[in-house]
């Protein structure tokens, strides 16, 4: 243990760490204001920012398809002598189920069957209808479609570029180096950056893995009758827990490339499931 904590940046790693701790401390003393406090929050960041995310989501796509037909979209990463270590299809499914993870999972059902019901004013749609499923579908291909893809795209190729083409630190801080040069990855400045990211992932992780407890959770209870309580959350967290650090102690080559490509075939088969089994006109109109 003491030579792990030898092997840890305190300055990157302490900050973020003391900050989620008291946040979820505060959470434990009192969920309903730690409630309240993160629904002002998000309530004031959509009313004041979704301007901002919509077109900046909308830019990066657009930079996105430029720079992949440009010139540019022929660089290697790696280097030019640089050789793949797996295939295209292992490659496309640890790239579609590390990105997506538990979100499009929950979302994926959740978020057009609450659009379907709760239809924004200004379309005018009776809820429960027809036109509010055609609705509430499109708004979810928009959500979890090619744009969101753009910003993943864009974010990991500037990474693995800085990181594998120019040699630069393995730090998020690097992907900052072509504009503001060495700065960013030595120095207070990048630890910042660092730990800022570090924040941000782990924060992140959280709401995926409780989205993804959540929906696991009701699954279990629908189809065996178990009480959805505290206690199952507890084991199916811990669970997912477990398999996530097997999955990335094991490296990219082993864990993670079997779980995703297992993954893909069951996305796979239930995209041929419903599309058979429901209505396939009403599907591809």
């Amino acid at each position: 243990m003491g030579k792990l904590w030898s092997m840890i940046n305190k300055q990157i790693f302490l900050p973020p760490a003391i900050v989620l701790v008291i946040a979820v401390i505060y959470g434990l003393i009192d969920p309903v204001g730690f409630g309240k406090g993160a629904d002002i929050a998000l309530k004031w960041t959509l009313r004041n920012f979704s301007w901002f995310y919509a077109l900046g989501a909308t830019i990066l796509l657009a930079f996105t398809l430029w720079a992949g037909f440009s010139k540019y979209g022929n660089i290697k990463l790696g280097g030019r002598d640089a050789v793949p270590e797996m295939s295209k299809f292992n490659w496309f499914a640890i790239s579609l189920c590390t990105t997506i993870a538990a979100g499009l999972m929950f979302w994926g059902a959740a978020e057009p069957i609450y659009l379907m019901n709760e239809t924004a004013p200004y379309f005018q749609l009776e809820p429960n209808s027809p036109q509010s499923a055609v609705f509430a579908m499109s708004q979810m291909f928009l959500h979890w479609g090619i744009t969101p893809y753009a910003i993943y795209a864009l974010a990991a190729t500037l990474f693995a570029y800085v990181y594998y083409n120019m040699k630069k630190p393995f730090s998020l801080g690097s992907c900052l180096s072509p504009l503001m040069g060495d700065r960013s990855t030595r120095g207070r400045f990048a630890d910042f950056i660092d730990a800022l990211c570090i924040f941000v992932l782990c924060a992140g992780m959280i709401g995926s893995l409780s989205t993804g407890a959540f929906s696991i959770a009701g699954g279990v209870s629908n189809v065996t009758g178990i009480p959805n309580n505290s206690v199952m959350m507890i084991l199916i967290m811990t669970a997912i827990i477990i398999t996530f650090t097997i999955s990335a102690s094991s490296g990219l080559m082993r864990g993670i490339k079997w779980l995703s490509s297992f993954n893909v075939y069951i996305f796979a088969f239930l995209i041929v499931s419903v599309f058979i089994l429901g209505r396939p006109t009403f599907i591809l109109n």
